[in-house]
């Protein structure tokens, strides 16, 4: 899979959430309540170990993305540990709050994917670039690549 392609198929994997949020949010409770059950043991399977390319870029790149990678998914299981104690909870104020403190959860999420996504992008065009610069390099009696 190129840059490009990953970009399509992360704003395709966004499109299929906010379509499946979307017809989620017209159920009833139970059929909500098994919709998240499902969609706690499908997430984080795209953050797994990386596999090819991806691990011989992470490689080269640095720590930074795995640990930014482990620290997301260390805040992911925390956040889910609250969810699951505020289950237990029957007190109609604090329902309210954790219902309004999950909604800003939510929108925090979004917005950390949107950057995520931003950044995804800028390293695409900089791969680019480097190729471009790689080759143009070659062709201008640099050092071939072997």
């Amino acid at each position: 899979m190129d840059e490009a392609q990953g970009l399509e198929r992360v704003s395709q994997r966004a499109a299929e959430a906010a379509q499946h949020v979307e017809a989620v949010r017209q159920q009833s409770g139970e059929e909500l309540r098994q919709a998240l059950a499902g969609a706690r043991g499908s997430s984080g399977t795209h953050g797994g170990p990386p596999r090819g390319a991806a691990a011989d870029a992470e490689e080269h790149a640095g720590p930074t993305w795995h640990h930014l990678r482990e620290s997301w998914h260390r805040h992911v299981g925390a956040a889910r540990d609250r969810a699951s104690e505020r289950e237990a909870r029957h007190d109609v104020g604090v329902a309210r709050r954790e219902a309004d403190y999950a909604e800003r959860y939510a929108l925090e999420a979004v917005d950390f994917a949107l950057e995520a996504v931003d950044e995804a992008e800028y390293a695409a065009l900089r791969a680019l670039e480097a190729r471009l610069e790689a080759e143009e390099a070659a062709g201008l009696g640099g050092t071939p690549e072997p």
